[in-house]
């Protein structure tokens, strides 16, 4: 394993900054030469190192020198020669950002940054790309998703010390209360006397391991609400596709009550539900998942899952201070913050359907 903290003189020797009165590149030799003394001994002023024994009028002779050639320490050489650089990197699957996990990342930083940490945001490159991990050296990685054998040979090849999850720990995407957030959309919907429900998930192909998850726990919802099987339909974010879902909805047996993946593909379907002249929710009930604007600004305004987001994003960021300390996130209790919002979309089936 790299050792981190052996920077030393040949880190400050090799620092490059812009010079703020010349507007060229300013090196520690550059300070050297200014100041008059050797490369070594800018490192040794520079990098305050005690064991050395620089006169009081050197080290003010080359630190002069760096502020009139605007010299600036380099973050990267710093972590170099302290061995901590106070970045935590975390590595998100290749997938679209939206509100939620948008929340949870924004309350993550401001946490790690009231700890001292800043945090880096990357998501998996492809595997042609150099991963960020080997230029950025983080004092941690915290992965949503496991990492690969040769993602963490990579990250032990590159100094990383501390890795979430490590081998036989819980992802963090596992965390999130996905099932809990479906538990409460079936039995606000069964609550209601729906029985036939349908589900709208993503057609979105790099979401389609999450949408396979969230109907394997919208089906168990149903068998212990004593609902017979969902009727699943894939869609886009668009009046069409939720169109031809509802159509399908329609046939048969139809559907009372869609749940959506998200209130995105819930304000689609009530937007398709409206179009055909269905009423919502006399005709069908629409319940989404996130309790984003677009909820409260529909008309009618979406029944929908609120999850406390800033509180899963603190939990994070806690988490990952807890493995900088050696602490198992078993240490950290998950938050409670999932609750079900009802607002006009969702109501009782008429009589007769």
């Amino acid at each position: 394993m790299p050792d981190r903290s052996s920077g030393g003189i040949g880190a400050a020797a090799n620092e490059v900054h812009t010079g703020m009165t010349t507007g060229r590149r300013v090196t520690a030799t550059d300070v050297a030469a200014e100041a008059g003394v050797s490369r070594a001994t800018v490192g040794f002023v520079l990098n305050r190192t005690s064991s050395q024994s620089i006169s009081a009028a050197t080290a003010k002779r080359v630190l002069a020198a760096a502020e009139r050639l605007g010299y600036q320490p380099h973050n990267g050489a710093r972590a170099l020669r302290s061995g901590h650089s106070r970045i935590v990197l975390i590595v998100l699957p290749n997938l679209p950002v939206g509100h939620a996990l948008r929340e949870l990342l924004e309350a993550a930083t401001v946490r790690l940054a009231d700890a001292g940490y800043q945090l880096v945001v990357h998501h998996r490159p492809p595997e042609s790309a150099a991963p960020l991990w080997s230029v950025l050296m983080p004092e941690m990685v915290v992965g949503f998703e496991p990492f690969s054998a040769a993602e963490m040979l990579s990250m032990r090849r590159a100094g990383v010390e501390r890795i979430l999850p490590a081998e036989g720990d819980r992802p963090v995407a596992t965390f999130w209360p996905a099932a809990q957030g479906v538990a409460l959309q079936i039995r606000h919907l069964t609550a209601l006397g729906h029985r036939r429900v349908g589900c709208a998930l993503p057609a979105e192909p790099r979401l389609a391991a999450r949408a396979a998850q969230r109907e394997t726990v919208l089906r168990q919802a149903c068998v212990v609400n004593g609902l017979p099987e969902p009727r699943i339909a894939l869609i886009d974010p668009d009046l069409e596709s939720a169109t031809t879902a509802m159509r399908s909805w329609l046939c048969e047996d139809r559907v009372t009550a869609v749940c959506g993946y998200d209130d995105e593909l819930a304000a689609a379907v009530v937007s398709a539900a409206l179009r055909q002249g269905l009423r919502v929710p006399a005709d069908l009930s629409v319940v989404g998942f996130d309790d984003t604007p677009v909820a409260r600004l529909l008309v009618p305004s979406l029944t929908t899952v609120a999850i406390d987001n800033q509180a899963f994003g603190r939990y994070v960021a806690e988490i990952a201070l807890g493995a900088l300390n050696g602490l198992p996130a078993d240490s950290f209790p998950l938050p409670d913050a999932v609750r079900l919002t009802v607002r006009e979309s969702s109501g009782p089936p008429e009589t007769g359907r």
